[in-house]
Protein backbone atom coordinates (compact mmCIF):
# COMPACT_ATOMS: atom_id res chain seq x y z
CA UNK A 1 0.00 0.00 0.00
CA UNK A 2 1.48 3.52 -0.75
CA UNK A 3 1.10 6.80 0.87
CA UNK A 4 1.00 9.65 -1.64
CA UNK A 5 1.93 13.58 -0.14
CA UNK A 6 -1.34 15.45 -0.42
CA UNK A 7 0.43 18.63 -1.60
CA UNK A 8 2.93 18.94 -4.41
CA UNK A 9 6.60 20.28 -2.85
CA UNK A 10 7.70 23.24 -4.92
CA UNK A 11 11.18 24.48 -5.10
CA UNK A 12 11.32 27.69 -6.61
CA UNK A 13 14.94 28.44 -8.01
CA UNK A 14 15.88 32.26 -8.99
CA UNK A 15 19.16 33.01 -10.01
CA UNK A 16 19.54 36.23 -11.19
CA UNK A 17 22.20 38.77 -12.12
CA UNK A 18 22.67 41.37 -9.43
CA UNK A 19 20.81 45.12 -9.39
CA UNK A 20 19.62 47.94 -8.13
CA UNK A 21 16.24 47.25 -9.73
CA UNK A 22 15.87 43.69 -7.80
CA UNK A 23 17.44 44.74 -4.70
CA UNK A 24 20.54 42.78 -4.92
CA UNK A 25 23.79 44.72 -4.03
CA UNK A 26 26.16 41.82 -5.25
CA UNK A 27 27.84 42.99 -9.04
CA UNK A 28 27.56 39.93 -11.70
CA UNK A 29 31.65 40.99 -11.36
CA UNK A 30 32.09 39.89 -7.87
CA UNK A 31 35.18 37.68 -7.62
CA UNK A 32 34.92 34.06 -6.96
CA UNK A 33 37.53 31.27 -6.13
CA UNK A 34 37.27 29.65 -9.81
CA UNK A 35 39.43 26.29 -9.67
CA UNK A 36 42.15 25.50 -6.75
CA UNK A 37 45.58 26.19 -8.37
CA UNK A 38 46.45 22.21 -6.80
CA UNK A 39 43.67 20.82 -8.97
CA UNK A 40 44.66 19.20 -12.45
CA UNK A 41 43.90 21.12 -15.30
CA UNK A 42 42.40 17.79 -16.72
CA UNK A 43 40.76 17.00 -13.83
CA UNK A 44 36.24 17.21 -14.44
CA UNK A 45 34.23 18.52 -11.50
CA UNK A 46 31.83 16.22 -10.27
CA UNK A 47 28.23 15.96 -8.12
CA UNK A 48 31.44 14.88 -6.17
CA UNK A 49 34.42 17.23 -6.44
CA UNK A 50 37.22 17.02 -9.26
CA UNK A 51 38.21 13.18 -10.21
CA UNK A 52 40.71 12.46 -13.20
CA UNK A 53 38.65 11.41 -16.37
CA UNK A 54 39.69 7.94 -15.55
CA UNK A 55 37.89 8.01 -12.54
CA UNK A 56 34.33 8.59 -14.38
CA UNK A 57 32.65 5.41 -15.27
CA UNK A 58 29.88 5.24 -17.79
CA UNK A 59 27.12 2.90 -17.49
CA UNK A 60 24.94 2.15 -19.89
CA UNK A 61 20.76 1.81 -19.00
CA UNK A 62 20.75 -2.47 -19.44
CA UNK A 63 23.86 -2.70 -16.69
CA UNK A 64 23.76 -2.71 -13.23
CA UNK A 65 25.64 -0.98 -10.51
CA UNK A 66 26.52 -3.33 -7.45
CA UNK A 67 27.52 -2.14 -4.33
CA UNK A 68 30.52 -4.31 -4.34
CA UNK A 69 32.19 -1.46 -6.74
CA UNK A 70 31.55 -3.97 -9.96
CA UNK A 71 28.87 -3.49 -12.97
CA UNK A 72 26.85 -5.96 -14.31
CA UNK A 73 25.83 -6.59 -17.58
CA UNK A 74 21.95 -7.88 -18.74
CA UNK A 75 23.63 -11.32 -19.29
CA UNK A 76 24.60 -11.61 -15.84
CA UNK A 77 27.92 -10.79 -16.86
CA UNK A 78 30.60 -8.86 -14.80
CA UNK A 79 32.26 -5.40 -16.70
CA UNK A 80 35.56 -5.63 -15.42
CA UNK A 81 36.07 -1.49 -14.74
CA UNK A 82 40.17 -0.66 -14.04
CA UNK A 83 40.83 1.05 -10.71
CA UNK A 84 41.59 4.74 -10.18
CA UNK A 85 44.31 5.57 -8.52
CA UNK A 86 44.44 9.22 -9.29
CA UNK A 87 44.11 12.02 -5.77
CA UNK A 88 40.40 13.20 -6.03
CA UNK A 89 39.44 16.91 -4.45
CA UNK A 90 36.57 18.57 -3.05
CA UNK A 91 35.78 21.83 -4.78
CA UNK A 92 38.27 24.01 -2.49
CA UNK A 93 41.07 21.64 -3.23
CA UNK A 94 41.23 19.97 -0.27
CA UNK A 95 42.24 16.36 -1.10
CA UNK A 96 39.58 13.61 -0.97
CA UNK A 97 40.45 10.21 1.26
CA UNK A 98 38.43 7.04 1.41
CA UNK A 99 36.51 7.85 4.74
CA UNK A 100 36.03 11.33 4.35
CA UNK A 101 35.05 10.94 0.58
CA UNK A 102 31.21 12.19 1.50
CA UNK A 103 28.72 14.68 -0.29
CA UNK A 104 27.86 16.03 3.10
CA UNK A 105 25.59 19.11 2.62
CA UNK A 106 26.35 20.82 5.84
CA UNK A 107 30.31 20.75 4.85
CA UNK A 108 31.37 23.40 2.49
CA UNK A 109 34.61 21.72 2.78
CA UNK A 110 33.17 18.54 0.83
CA UNK A 111 30.94 19.28 -1.73
CA UNK A 112 30.38 22.37 -4.46
CA UNK A 113 26.62 23.34 -3.09
CA UNK A 114 25.53 26.83 -3.29
CA UNK A 115 22.02 26.44 -1.63
CA UNK A 116 19.44 23.39 -1.00
CA UNK A 117 16.19 22.12 -0.10
CA UNK A 118 16.59 18.64 1.62
CA UNK A 119 13.96 16.44 3.98
CA UNK A 120 15.49 14.47 6.50
CA UNK A 121 14.88 10.51 6.04
CA UNK A 122 14.49 8.34 9.47
CA UNK A 123 16.31 5.11 8.41
CA UNK A 124 14.60 3.43 5.56
CA UNK A 125 10.88 5.23 5.46
CA UNK A 126 9.59 2.27 2.30
CA UNK A 127 10.05 5.67 0.19
CA UNK A 128 9.95 3.94 -3.25
CA UNK A 129 8.82 7.02 -5.90
CA UNK A 130 9.78 10.38 -6.50
CA UNK A 131 9.45 12.63 -9.42
CA UNK A 132 10.82 15.89 -9.87
CA UNK A 133 10.56 18.45 -12.55
CA UNK A 134 12.64 21.49 -13.29
CA UNK A 135 13.12 23.67 -16.32
CA UNK A 136 16.67 24.33 -18.33
CA UNK A 137 17.29 28.12 -17.40
CA UNK A 138 19.11 30.52 -20.05
CA UNK A 139 22.73 30.12 -20.44
CA UNK A 140 24.90 31.82 -17.63
CA UNK A 141 24.97 35.83 -18.04
CA UNK A 142 29.32 34.96 -18.22
CA UNK A 143 30.53 31.78 -19.66
CA UNK A 144 33.84 30.62 -18.84
CA UNK A 145 34.83 27.09 -17.53
CA UNK A 146 32.18 26.73 -15.11
CA UNK A 147 30.56 23.67 -14.29
CA UNK A 148 26.99 24.04 -12.67
CA UNK A 149 24.39 21.60 -11.48
CA UNK A 150 20.44 21.04 -11.12
CA UNK A 151 18.98 17.96 -9.30
CA UNK A 152 16.79 16.48 -6.52
CA UNK A 153 18.58 13.50 -5.35
CA UNK A 154 18.62 10.98 -2.14
CA UNK A 155 21.84 10.58 0.14
CA UNK A 156 22.80 7.74 2.63
CA UNK A 157 24.47 7.36 5.69
CA UNK A 158 27.41 5.32 3.59
CA UNK A 159 28.19 8.78 1.93
CA UNK A 160 26.18 7.61 -1.24
CA UNK A 161 24.41 10.42 -3.72
CA UNK A 162 21.78 9.39 -6.30
CA UNK A 163 20.63 11.96 -8.83
CA UNK A 164 19.32 12.78 -12.05
CA UNK A 165 21.36 15.60 -13.04
CA UNK A 166 20.86 18.70 -14.87
CA UNK A 167 24.33 20.01 -15.65
CA UNK A 168 26.14 22.75 -17.64
CA UNK A 169 29.53 22.28 -18.95
CA UNK A 170 29.18 18.64 -17.16
CA UNK A 171 31.62 15.41 -18.07
CA UNK A 172 30.61 14.07 -21.24
CA UNK A 173 29.22 17.15 -23.38
CA UNK A 174 30.40 18.70 -25.79
CA UNK A 175 31.70 22.57 -25.17
CA UNK A 176 29.58 24.63 -22.78
CA UNK A 177 26.15 23.72 -22.91
CA UNK A 178 23.44 22.30 -20.50
CA UNK A 179 23.01 18.06 -21.03
CA UNK A 180 21.04 15.97 -19.04
CA UNK A 181 22.86 12.66 -16.95
CA UNK A 182 22.14 10.14 -13.90
CA UNK A 183 25.09 9.60 -11.65
CA UNK A 184 25.34 7.54 -8.73
CA UNK A 185 28.44 8.57 -6.51
CA UNK A 186 29.89 7.18 -3.67
CA UNK A 187 32.12 4.79 -2.03
CA UNK A 188 33.34 1.77 -3.69
CA UNK A 189 30.52 2.40 -6.36
CA UNK A 190 31.93 1.36 -9.82
CA UNK A 191 34.91 0.87 -7.63
CA UNK A 192 36.13 4.47 -8.21
CA UNK A 193 32.97 6.27 -6.83
CA UNK A 194 31.72 7.86 -9.71
CA UNK A 195 29.10 6.30 -12.35
CA UNK A 196 27.02 8.33 -14.85
CA UNK A 197 24.87 7.15 -17.41
CA UNK A 198 25.87 8.73 -21.15
CA UNK A 199 24.75 12.61 -22.17
CA UNK A 200 21.68 14.03 -23.40
CA UNK A 201 21.88 17.27 -24.96
CA UNK A 202 18.95 20.05 -24.30
CA UNK A 203 18.24 23.63 -24.73
CA UNK A 204 16.27 26.56 -22.44
CA UNK A 205 13.15 26.06 -22.22
CA UNK A 206 12.96 22.40 -22.06
CA UNK A 207 11.92 20.42 -18.81
CA UNK A 208 13.39 18.20 -17.01
CA UNK A 209 12.25 15.11 -15.06
CA UNK A 210 14.20 13.44 -12.48
CA UNK A 211 12.69 9.89 -11.24
CA UNK A 212 14.09 7.75 -8.79
CA UNK A 213 12.81 4.82 -7.76
CA UNK A 214 12.51 1.23 -6.43
CA UNK A 215 9.80 -1.65 -6.54
CA UNK A 216 9.12 -3.32 -2.95
CA UNK A 217 6.58 -6.03 -3.41
CA UNK A 218 3.99 -6.62 -0.93
CA UNK A 219 4.85 -7.55 2.07
CA UNK A 220 8.48 -7.42 1.67
CA UNK A 221 10.83 -5.32 4.35
CA UNK A 222 12.13 -2.16 2.46
CA UNK A 223 15.25 -2.56 4.13
CA UNK A 224 16.18 -5.15 2.14
CA UNK A 225 15.07 -3.17 -1.82
CA UNK A 226 18.35 -1.79 -2.64
CA UNK A 227 18.51 -1.57 -6.22
CA UNK A 228 17.20 2.00 -7.51
CA UNK A 229 16.47 3.26 -11.11
CA UNK A 230 17.63 6.94 -11.89
CA UNK A 231 16.27 8.13 -15.01
CA UNK A 232 16.46 11.60 -15.90
CA UNK A 233 14.16 12.79 -18.87
CA UNK A 234 13.63 15.70 -21.49
CA UNK A 235 10.45 16.70 -22.28
CA UNK A 236 9.89 19.09 -25.29
CA UNK A 237 6.66 21.02 -26.01
CA UNK A 238 5.32 18.03 -23.78
CA UNK A 239 6.95 15.50 -25.93
CA UNK A 240 9.89 13.72 -24.22
CA UNK A 241 12.73 13.53 -26.92
CA UNK A 242 15.06 11.76 -24.93
CA UNK A 243 16.29 10.41 -21.16
CA UNK A 244 18.92 8.57 -19.47
CA UNK A 245 18.79 6.09 -17.10
CA UNK A 246 21.40 4.20 -13.92
CA UNK A 247 20.90 1.11 -12.04
CA UNK A 248 22.46 1.02 -9.07
CA UNK A 249 22.14 -1.19 -6.09
CA UNK A 250 23.18 0.88 -2.54
CA UNK A 251 25.25 -1.23 0.51
CA UNK A 252 22.50 -0.49 2.41
CA UNK A 253 18.98 1.50 2.98
CA UNK A 254 20.23 3.86 5.71
CA UNK A 255 18.88 6.62 4.28
CA UNK A 256 19.87 10.86 5.71
CA UNK A 257 17.94 13.03 3.43
CA UNK A 258 15.89 13.61 0.23
CA UNK A 259 16.89 16.93 -1.67
CA UNK A 260 13.87 18.39 -3.56
CA UNK A 261 16.02 20.71 -5.52
CA UNK A 262 20.05 21.38 -5.67
CA UNK A 263 22.06 23.97 -7.22
CA UNK A 264 25.67 22.79 -7.44
CA UNK A 265 28.90 25.50 -8.91
CA UNK A 266 32.43 24.80 -9.56
CA UNK A 267 35.08 26.77 -11.62
CA UNK A 268 33.49 29.85 -11.37
CA UNK A 269 35.29 33.00 -11.32
CA UNK A 270 32.75 35.88 -10.82
CA UNK A 271 28.91 35.77 -9.61
CA UNK A 272 28.30 36.61 -13.30
CA UNK A 273 29.18 32.95 -13.72
CA UNK A 274 26.99 31.09 -11.80
CA UNK A 275 23.39 33.25 -11.97
CA UNK A 276 20.79 32.86 -14.78
CA UNK A 277 19.06 35.65 -14.70
CA UNK A 278 19.03 39.40 -15.96
CA UNK A 279 15.72 40.09 -14.61
CA UNK A 280 12.39 38.62 -13.54
CA UNK A 281 10.38 38.44 -16.95
CA UNK A 282 13.38 35.42 -18.43
CA UNK A 283 12.95 31.83 -17.44
CA UNK A 284 13.11 30.71 -14.46
CA UNK A 285 14.49 27.68 -13.12
CA UNK A 286 11.51 26.21 -11.42
CA UNK A 287 11.87 22.97 -9.19
CA UNK A 288 8.41 20.78 -8.41
CA UNK A 289 8.01 17.43 -6.75
CA UNK A 290 5.22 15.88 -8.60
CA UNK A 291 5.09 12.70 -6.59
CA UNK A 292 6.35 11.18 -3.48
CA UNK A 293 5.15 7.75 -2.47
CA UNK A 294 6.16 5.18 0.40
CA UNK A 295 5.42 2.58 2.25
CA UNK A 296 1.79 2.47 4.72
CA UNK A 297 3.26 2.48 8.29
CA UNK A 298 6.16 4.21 7.74
CA UNK A 299 7.57 7.57 9.00
CA UNK A 300 6.70 10.24 6.43
CA UNK A 301 9.45 12.55 5.38
CA UNK A 302 10.68 15.18 7.72
CA UNK A 303 10.14 18.82 6.91
CA UNK A 304 12.17 21.07 4.10
CA UNK A 305 15.14 22.52 5.52
CA UNK A 306 16.89 25.43 3.93
CA UNK A 307 20.99 25.34 3.42
CA UNK A 308 22.72 28.63 2.41
CA UNK A 309 26.10 27.61 1.41
CA UNK A 310 27.58 30.73 -0.83
CA UNK A 311 28.31 33.91 1.13
CA UNK A 312 29.60 36.27 -1.76
CA UNK A 313 26.87 36.18 -4.57
CA UNK A 314 24.06 36.97 -1.86
CA UNK A 315 22.11 33.68 -2.24
CA UNK A 316 19.34 33.15 0.37
CA UNK A 317 16.53 30.54 0.84
CA UNK A 318 13.12 30.67 1.49
CA UNK A 319 10.31 28.04 2.89
CA UNK A 320 7.18 29.08 2.97
CA UNK A 321 3.97 27.10 4.99
CA UNK A 322 2.54 26.03 1.33
CA UNK A 323 5.31 23.55 0.58
CA UNK A 324 6.84 25.93 -1.39
CA UNK A 325 10.42 26.88 -0.80
CA UNK A 326 12.67 29.40 -2.98
CA UNK A 327 16.62 29.75 -3.53
CA UNK A 328 17.37 33.34 -4.97
CA UNK A 329 19.83 35.96 -5.08
CA UNK A 330 19.80 39.04 -3.29
CA UNK A 331 16.72 40.58 -1.75
CA UNK A 332 13.84 40.19 -3.21
CA UNK A 333 11.52 43.22 -3.59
Amino acid sequence: MMFFTKKFLCVLLLLFVGGEAFGNSVPSTTKLEGRPSNVPENYFATPGGYVHPKCIVTVEDNETIKSNGTIIRADGSERSIADCDHIKYTKYGKEIGSIDSEIDVDNREIGGWEASISHQLQRDNGVHTIIGEWSVPHNPRSVGRQTLFLFNSIQTNDSIIIQPVLGFNQAGAEGPQWSIASWAVGPNLCTNGYCKSVNTKVQPGDIIKGTLTRDIPFGTDPQTVKKWRITISVLRNGVETGSQSLNVELPTSNYKSFDEAVYETYDAQTCGQIIFLDNFSELQAKFITKKIAWRHGYPSLGQAEAFNYDRKCGVETKISEDWSSEIYYGTLN
